[in-house]
């Protein structure tokens, strides 16, 4: 998700070349295209992808603050079903 976000970013606000940004993801100037043209055509499909960002990077830290409790007092995690 960071690096959808951070593609579109790049090409529309920060006016790099779409060759460049994909070099620099490891991806082909077609996939920076379509991403480009997505966010032009609908743009609240930017806000779309920041509310997934966002929603991702909360689940990581909710499932990070199980994780150092349950650290924390020595259990043993033996399946991702405790972490939820």
């Amino acid at each position: 998700m960071e690096d959808k976000v951070a593609i579109v970013h790049k090409v529309l606000i920060g006016f790099e070349l779409l060759k460049d940004v994909a070099k620099e993801y490891h991806v082909s100037p077609t996939v920076v295209s379509l991403l480009v043209t997505k966010v032009k055509k609908n743009p609240n499909h930017f806000r779309e992808l920041l509310n997934k960002q966002e929603e991702w990077c909360s689940k990581l830290d909710k499932a990070r603050s199980v994780v150092q409790d349950m650290v924390s007092k020595n259990e043993f995690i033996d399946s991702t079903a405790q972490v939820k």
